[in-house]
C-alpha cells in the first residue's frame, strides 16, 4: 500500500444537546443553508444536520439530548474559523 493521502475533509462533526437551537445558530445567524439531515444512528432519540454548502465546508451537528457538558482540554475543539468574503465583512462579524 503506498502513501495515505487526503485531499481535505468532508465535515466537522459537533454534538450538541438542542438540534433546534443549534439550528437557529448555523441558519439564522451564520446563514448556512441545510445540506441534509437524517436520524442519528448512535442516539435514535437524536438527529444529524448538516449546514454548509459542499463536501469540504460541511459543519455537521449531532442531537444528542442526553449528552453532558462539555470540557474544554485535550481533545476537544479549540475553535472553527468560517470565510468571509471581504475583509468589511469580516470586521462586522
Amino acid at each position: 500500500m503506498g502513501p495515505l493521502i487526503t485531499p481535505g475533509f468532508h465535515h466537522v462533526t459537533l454534538v450538541s444537546r438542542d438540534a433546534r437551537r443549534s439550528a437557529q445558530f448555523y441558519r439564522g445567524v451564520l446563514g448556512l443553508p441545510v445540506a441534509g439531515t437524517h436520524a442519528d444512528a448512535a442516539d435514535p432519540e437524536g438527529e444529524q444536520a448538516f449546514y454548509g454548502g459542499a463536501p469540504g465546508t460541511l459543519v455537521s451537528v449531532l442531537e444528542w439530548p442526553r449528552a453532558g457538558q462539555g470540557a474544554a482540554g485535550i481533545g476537544g475543539v479549540h475553535h472553527t474559523a468560517f470565510g468571509v468574503a471581504t475583509d468589511e465583512a469580516l470586521l462586522k462579524w
